[in-house]
Parts: C-alpha cells; structure tokens; sequence
C-alpha cells in the first residue's frame, strides 16, 4: 500500500494533478526486548476508532490511510504488553512516520542466581550474579536490592542481555563461613513497569536466597594497610537520603574529603586535616539537599580523586 501510495504521488506530480487533501499515518512497531519487528501488531487510531493488526512476517508494519489533516491520537494495544499512545499531527498528502518501541507487561522472575540456597561454601571473593526472565528497569533493581548483613558493594549489567543480568560485586571478601541473604524486593520492575514475581504467583514476590560462604568459622582476619591512595564508588548509589563513602590511605597524610554540586560549590566537607592511614568509611546525609549529581573529591598532598554520586529524592 505504501509502494502505491508513493506511486500515486509521482504521477500526481509529474501531471501536475491536484494533491489529496487527506494524509496517511505508517509506522514499525518494535518489541523491546528482542529489537525485533512485532508480529500481529495491534494499532488504533483513536479519531475513528480504525484497527489496524499486522502480519505474521516479523515486519512490525501498520497503516492509516485517508486520515483527515489535524491532530489525531494512535492506540498500541497488543495483548501482553503495556497500552501506548503518542499524539500525531497529519498533513495533507504527506505520510507521517510513527515507529514505537512496545514493553511486555509480563511479570519478571529470577531464571538463576549465584550464589543459590544451596550453596554452603560461597567463594569469598566471588561477584554475586542474578539473571532475569526480561529486561528490567535497572534503577528500580538498585533500590530493590538488599543483603543481610550488610555488604558495600558495586552493580554492573552485562551482555548479552545488559538489563537482564546484574552483577552486585562486593568492595571486600565476604566474611568466611558466614551466612548472608540476598533479597531483591518486588520494587524491581520490568521496562515494562511489572513488578518481580520471583515465585511467579501472579501477584508479585520477592527473590530471596540464603548461602553460606567458605571458611569454617568468621575469624577477624589482621588488618592490612592499603596499598595505594584510593576513593570508592559510593554505596548505595543512587541514594536518599545518605550514602557511604570509603577511602583508602596507605600511610597517615594531610588531606580533605569534600562534596560539591553542579555549579562546584561545596555542600559538605567529610575531612579536612591530619588523615589516619586504613580504610576509612563516612557517611553523607544529603537530607537539606535537592536530588541530583554531586561531585565527591578525595585531595591529599600527593593524590586527588573524584566520584560521581546521585542523590534521587
């Protein structure tokens, strides 16, 4: 249809005939997760109530024609996914092009995990991984996550499937032969917006696993001074309203440990002065301040580091 449409204007064109003086609306409909063109694509227009459902030749293609010039309103209802609209306005004799990306409202699940319930010996140092059944939001699964007792520790997606599986990486060994739990609370939701069901019941659960790393009992290992200067990624982050910041100091130094806004401006100073060698964690209560990035500067007299940190509110 869209081939002789074009057809049509060329010789309407060429003889210099008068133009229509309705337009068309076309467009692909994209499934998030696959990046694939969606089959049986469900499209509405809202002015007249048209439907419009797709092939099965994974093209995703849909089209309105001798649509009246003016605002008209397009309807994505595909069963299983989240109902979508987007206002367009048609001109006359001219296409008008709406591709959109739809989202499965599907709830996400837990396909595996590592460490597992089963695990009783837990390498200390390992990275925790935990893959989805879909794409998820993943600011959502930050502020979901939890583990008892408490850990610092950095998130990272990774591919194949970057929003599907996350790794929590501990900033320190775990504590040997101590029992944790990882929890990721049904806050976690898909792209789509669907919470995790992790026992998928329909309604909605977390996902908890309790393991148990190696080690046969949690012995106080001898503190070991760093070796180098160093300013860690903030945990949590985002956060609101605090965060835990950790420094690293080989030696005992003079130096400042500052947090400035956008403009550079300072909003708290954590240190300043005679600073004591060890690893050393802070708190920023960020309560009085409005969400947004902040800069963190570690300075001393012979290093300088910088961290950005999100304050969401």
């Amino acid at each position: 249809k869209m081939e002789a449409y074009a057809l049509m204007r060329s010789f309407q064109e060429f003889f210099n005939a008068p133009a229509d003086n309705v337009g068309l609306i076309a467009g692909i409909v994209m499934d998030s997760e696959s990046q694939r063109p969606k089959n049986q694509v469900a499209v509405r227009l809202m002015t007249d109530g048209r439907l419009y459902t797709g092939d099965n030749f994974y093209n995703g293609f849909f089209l309105f024609d001798s649509v009246a010039p003016g605002a008209h309103w397009i309807r994505f209802e595909n069963a299983g996914y989240v109902v979508d609209s987007v206002q367009v306005t048609v001109t006359a004799a001219l296409p008008t092009f709406v591709d959109r990306t739809i989202f499965a409202y599907a709830s996400p699940y837990v396909v595996s995990s590592s460490p597992t319930s089963a695990d009783t010996a837990f390498p200390r140092t390992s990275v925790i991984r935990v893959t989805f059944s879909r794409a998820m939001d993943t600011a959502s699964v930050r502020l979901a996550v939890s583990m008892s007792p408490p850990v610092f520790a950095s998130f990272y997606w990774t591919a194949p499937n970057p929003n599907q599986s996350l790794y929590y990486d501990p900033y320190d060994p775990l504590e040997p032969g101590t029992v944790y739990t990882l929890k990721i609370d049904t806050t976690a939701t898909s792209l789509g917006g669907a919470p995790l069901d992790a026992a998928q019941t329909g309604a909605g659960s977390p996902f908890v696993v309790t393991f148990r790393t190696a080690g046969t009992t949690a012995v106080t290992e001898p503190s070991a001074l760093p070796a180098q200067f160093g300013l860690r990624q903030n945990f949590p982050n985002p956060f609101n309203p605090s965060t835990t910041l950790t420094i690293e100091l080989p030696h005992r130094t003079t130096g400042s440990l500052v947090v400035v806004d956008a403009l550079g401006q300072e909003v708290a100073r954590l240190a300043d002065g005679e600073m004591e060698a060890g690893v050393q964690r802070m708190t920023f209560d960020a309560s009085r301040l409005t969400s947004g990035v902040y800069l963190c500067i570690l300075q001393t007299t012979e290093f300088r580091s910088a961290i950005k940190i999100l304050l969401l509110k």
